[in-house]
């Protein structure tokens, strides 16, 4: 190994884990995140908060440098392209050494498509978090070619384990030939230009050898997504049509890269910005705008050539969706509830770390009486900006798992409907959340898990999640037993839960699922007259639909984010006069219990101020209800009354919910991250509660607990 860079050892490991079925048959694992970033840098890792919050950045988008340079998600994007290689693979994965011929794995070019495509979409929705204008595509015009990149220091030292540090893109320099590539700005343009045409006819006629794609053709090979992802990316395609793609440049997407990352360091350099690296790409904010103009290849192709799906035509039969939500366990809130923080710089996490409150699927599946139910059910989990809900391509895949359902619960002659319950958690098991706390956890997709949920907004952002439930489409081959998977799952029910191997696992680098990647957000949603995507959702029965509200907080202090990670309160300090609220909430079967609780505790807290009895909901109270606070305690004497009722409460309820909140002057934080549940949580209604989820609370009075 000595004999070898670091970085050469790494690639060849990542190209054993994704395509020598060897691995496959063992189940093997890419290296820890640390591990592969440390092993690739040979850098000392700052120490943990030593680096100050961008606040007030030069260039503006460096507000997203927290996004754009994390390490799990530069990660994600280089196993994707390994699995998926531009260059080919072996035609023989049985005997690859003996086999000289080069192919590509099935719908490669759809995965290039499709994982871009998401990674695009997940970029917008930090942009627009960050209050950024909409981000704008690649067109190859002069001053786009000059826009200028430093990267990381970190990224620009050589060590003896990395001799090939990055350089910075100079200002104003446009590309000319470039050594190995040939090609110039003239030459891609061209290549844009004929990718644009091919997606408008709908085939890609013959090369007849004039660089052009005429405009006048009558026909050729009909145009895919694979075909199109392909052209975009592949020489093994481009050179069908030489003249029309440059094949010796790997057409248009790898020639973008290529040629950006040489701008400024001659024909005979072998350094390069870090366009030119798949680890690091995504740190260059130009990364995006040549996705996006790839993307709107995408979406106009969708557009012009794939009919709209029928949601019905892929339902499972006897089965619907009950109920969906998703719940923050948590914040002990309300259904539907999230929260996301910005915390401190990190040595892995340079410019800051996004993450998320652990949230969990809660999925009810209802299966007809007397019917046959399909037995092998595909669940697709999404997630999309409510105002932004009608475009398909804003819709972000979250999780997809299959649901098996055992023959004893699928007879035709049962008398009743029959149901499934399914809870899906990130982060149940102590291990998942120390993978998780490392940057290891990731989804379904690959996507790092502290970033599956995209930022909120400190007054809370609107979202739309949705499940959809499909007949198969999935590889039976391609399934595991969910104890093996990226989540911990809970069923009851006659059902097993299993999990979908990750892309191209099974044998040949097959990706396991038959329908179109992001189905069914790949294109339209059939309409009827003026139905939108959420009214077409909405009347499906094999859909569910859970409106979410995320807030968000900058956690930048290791005071403040430590307690986060732990699972503690952020904020011990209360505001000045009343430190904490008592609520007993009743039914019409239970009012009598409540009044009861009310009538005995009177006499044994007269420290307690007592209220009136509320028999309707009354602001985020959603039932009947009544309430004493600690107004009247003195501050040394609170924790011993404090401690006391709660105690008396726990004991003496009688099974009504019961809800213990501090005062700090923010009702969202009081309501939903530090309040105490006695008996089952009651579903508060969040958006009637003041506040926002901002955790750097400094209010001077004494603490709440000794």
């Amino acid at each position: 190994a000595g004999e070898y860079y670091p970085v050469q050892i790494l690639s060849a490991l990542r190209m054993f884990l994704t395509h020598h079925p060897g691995a496959h048959r063992r189940r093997l694992l890419p290296l820890p995140l640390r591990e592969q970033a440390l092993f690739t840098r040979h850098h000392p890792a700052p120490a943990p908060h030593s680096l100050p919050p961008p606040l007030a950045p030069e260039d503006p988008e460096d507000v997203l440098r927290y996004f754009r340079d994390d390490y799990g998600l530069n990660a994600q994007h280089t196993n994707f392209h390994w699995v998926f290689f531009h260059r080919g693979i072996p035609a023989d994965s049985v005997n690859p050494r003996a086999c000289r011929r080069l192919t590509l794995p099935e719908r490669q070019g759809e995965v290039q498509l499709f994982m871009h495509a998401q990674l695009l979409q997940r970029f917008k929705y930090e942009r627009s978090a960050a209050g950024l204008p909409p981000l704008t595509p690649f067109t190859g015009a002069p001053g786009e070619w000059a826009a200028a990149h430093e990267p990381d220091p970190l990224l620009t030292t050589p060590t003896a384990d990395w001799p090939w540090p990055y350089v910075a893109r100079p200002a104003g320099e446009l590309p000319s030939r470039l050594g190995v590539l040939g090609k110039g700005p003239e030459d891609i343009s061209r290549m844009m230009h004929n990718l644009r045409r091919v997606v408008a006819l709908g085939y890609v006629p013959e090369d007849n050898g004039s660089g052009m794609v005429p405009a006048d053709s009558k026909g050729g090979e009909p145009l895919t997504a694979h075909l199109l992802g392909s052209l975009q990316e592949n020489s093994l395609v481009a050179e069908r049509w030489p003249s029309y793609f440059g094949w010796e440049a790997e057409g248009v997407h790898n020639s973008l890269h290529d040629a950006l990352s040489l701008l400024g360091q001659g024909t005979a350099s072998t350094a390069y910005n870090v366009l030119g690296s798949l680890q690091d790409a995504l740190r260059d904010p130009l990364f995006y705008r040549i996705h996006a103009y790839l993307d709107e290849l995408r979406r106009d192709f969708a557009a012009r050539h794939l009919a709209p799906h029928r949601l019905e035509d892929y339902a499972p039969h006897g089965v619907r969706v009950d109920a969906f939500a998703v719940v923050a366990p948590r914040l002990q809130c309300s259904s539907n509830v999230l929260h996301t923080t910005l915390g401190a710089a990190s040595d892995l996490y340079e410019a800051g770390r996004l993450d998320h409150e652990p949230f969990e699927w809660h999925l009810t599946l209802r299966l007809a009486a007397g019917a046959v139910p399909s037995n092998f059910i595909t669940v697709r989990i999404f997630i999309a900006e409510e105002v932004h809900a009608g475009d398909p391509s804003a819709w972000l895949e979250m999780d997809k798992f299959c649901v098996i359902l055992r023959s004893e619960g699928t007879e035709a002659n049962a008398s009743t409907d029959r149901v499934i319950s399914v809870v899906r958690s990130d982060s149940a098991s102590s291990v998942a959340v120390e993978e998780r706390r490392r940057g290891d956890r990731t989804c379904m997709c690959g996507v790092p898990l502290h970033l599956l949920l995209p930022r909120g907004f400190r007054a809370g952002r609107r979202f739309v999640s949705t499940c959809v439930l499909t007949c198969g489409g999935i590889d039976e081959e391609a399934v595991e037993a969910v104890a093996g998977g990226c989540a911990e799952t809970v069923v009851e029910g006659d059902a097993e839960v299993h999990e979908i191997r990750a892309c191209a696992s099974t044998a040949g680098g097959r990706f396991p699922d038959t329908l179109p990647m992001g189905y069914p957000f790949d294109r339209a949603l059939h309409a009827v007259g003026e139905q939108q995507i959420l009214d077409v959702l909405r009347g499906s029965p094999n859909v569910g639909l859970a409106h979410i509200r995320v807030f968000h907080s900058d956690v930048w202090s290791a005071e403040v984010a430590a307690p986060l990670a732990d699972g503690a309160t952020c904020d011990t300090r209360v505001a000045p006069g009343n430190a904490a609220d008592i609520h007993v909430y009743f039914d019409k079967a239970s009012e009598g219990v409540a009044r009861s609780v009310r009538d005995e505790m009177i006499p044994l807290f007269p420290e307690l101020r007592f209220f009136k009895v509320h028999q309707t909901p009354i602001g985020p109270h959603p039932c009947g209800m009544w309430e004493a606070d600690f107004r009247n305690v003195a501050p040394e004497s609170f924790s011993a009354v404090y401690g006391r009722a709660v105690a008396w409460l726990s004991l003496h309820r009688r099974g009504i919910s019961v809800l213990v909140h501090p005062h700090t002057g923010n009702e969202l934080l009081d309501h939903l991250r530090y309040a105490v549940w006695l008996g089952k949580p009651v579903e508060l209604e969040a958006t009637k509660l003041h506040g926002d989820f901002a955790t750097d609370v400094h209010l001077d009075n004494v603490p709440i607990f000794s």
